[in-house]
């Protein structure tokens, strides 16, 4: 984005209005927050709240754990033909996420085009470039991440599992940068920025 010769800090100010950050790096904890917040959106519905993946309201533990085990397996690309119905679904999340994440301008500033935007849009490929294929790795890891937290305790809070962020309060925490898990008696916190001068994040 520096490259790009964007204003970080009014990027960040967009972000979450109103924190005040301790240094001029901190903007990379904003980021980091705003795509986690993208990229985990809706994770704790099956389908994560989108339409086209409401066959996954119907799947029991058995068959999130054998997705999770076989897409651990090979890099997000073995997934993405859109020819094999069996992983359709990985594919259109792909696609949301990054229509959702990667804003035009965004794109625009980043590479001078819109043409990986166009080619996602269109279907039913997807870019070739290393930088897509480094954001469909990271979508792969929230994909297993989601069909591991379905495959335990049935993914339910009233099962015992949850995904949690901590809101501000008295202006200690600004954000979240990444949420938290539980699940059964597994704990994983979240991170947060805290705003308050002599805090770390």
């Amino acid at each position: 984005m520096q490259s790009a010769g964007w204003d970080l800090a009014a990027a960040a100010a967009a972000v979450h209005p109103g924190v005040q950050l301790r240094r001029a790096g901190d903007t990379k904890f904003v980021f980091e927050s705003y795509v986690a917040m993208k990229m985990f959106a809706n994770f704790h519905r099956r389908d994560f709240n989108l339409s086209f993946l409401d066959e996954r309201e119907f799947y029991d533990r058995r068959r999130f754990f054998e997705e999770f085990t076989e897409l651990k397996a090979a890099p997000a690309s073995a997934f993405l033909d859109a020819r094999n119905a069996r992983w359709g679904g990985f594919g259109k999340f792909l696609r949301a996420k990054y229509l959702s994440l990667v804003h035009a301008r965004m794109e625009t500033a980043f590479f001078g085009r819109l043409e990986q935007r166009g080619i996602v849009s269109a279907g039913p490929g997807f870019p070739e470039s290393s930088w897509f294929a480094d954001f469909a790795e990271m979508a792969r890891r929230v994909w297993l991440l989601h069909c591991l937290f379905y495959a335990f305790d049935g993914g339910a809070e009233e099962d015992g599992a949850s995904i949690f962020q901590v809101r501000a309060e008295e202006r200690v925490v600004g954000f979240t940068v990444v949420p938290g898990f539980r699940v059964g008696r597994t704990m994983i916190q979240c991170r947060v920025y805290l705003s308050r001068p002599g805090r770390r994040p």
